[in-house]
């Protein structure tokens, strides 16, 4: 695989975050690139928290349009303010036009709620989002990360490369949702069609 050599960033701001956070998610994204000798990325900026900024549609399209080769992505303010249908658009977008995605821990959290609790709200809400979004799929979190099995008891595995999987499991909500994403870009017909059966060659 060739090095990236026109990366893009997406960083959003998350509800609740203070002022700084955005130059704290600009600065990590740009240190990613550096760590992994990639020129600075171009950074998409969603100032605002909502379903679908407009950072996050012109990266989709630059996307579509071949000006991005990589995408660094943070899973603090992306996975919280972004919404999941859009963040699996992108995504989708990336796959299909071969695009390297980095996924990064999220910024630490701003002051109010301890660190506990703020992430079991926020992982609650990932948690809802996800299981709306892949109802095939049984998701959870624990202390090693996050988790989803397929509903689908008669389901059988193959053992084969690019073979969709019984199980997937990954560090945060960003990271399966891709991971989601690309079982079912596997799977035949439908992306959106539940796996029943033997999988597909």
């Amino acid at each position: 695989m060739t090095e990236p050599r026109r990366p893009a960033a997406l960083i959003c701001a998350a509800p609740g975050s203070g002022p700084d956070a955005m130059t704290r998610e600009r600065q990590a994204v740009t240190e990613a690139a550096r760590q992994r000798g990639w020129p600075a990325p171009a950074v998409y900026a969603d100032e605002e928290p909502g379903p679908a900024g407009p950072a996050l549609r012109r990266l989709e399209a630059a996307i579509v349009a071949g000006r991005h080769d990589a995408l660094i992505l943070g899973c603090g303010g992306v996975a919280s303010g972004g919404g999941p249908v859009p963040l699996m658009k992108l995504l989708f977008a990336c796959t299909k036009n071969g695009v390297r995605v980095e996924l990064l821990p999220p910024v630490p959290p701003p002051p109010g709620l301890s660190p506990g609790e703020r992430r079991s709200v926020l992982a609650r809400a990932r948690l809802d989002a996800l299981a709306g979004l892949f109802p095939e799929w049984r998701i959870w979190v624990d202390g090693h990360g996050w988790h989803a099995r397929r509903r689908d008891g008669v389901y059988l595995q193959e053992y084969r490369h690019g073979a969709p999987a019984f199980s997937v499991h990954a560090a945060c909500a960003v990271s399966l949702a891709a991971q989601l994403s690309w079982q079912q870009a596997a799977e035949p017909g439908s992306a959106r069609r539940t796996v029943r059966g033997r999988a597909a060659s």
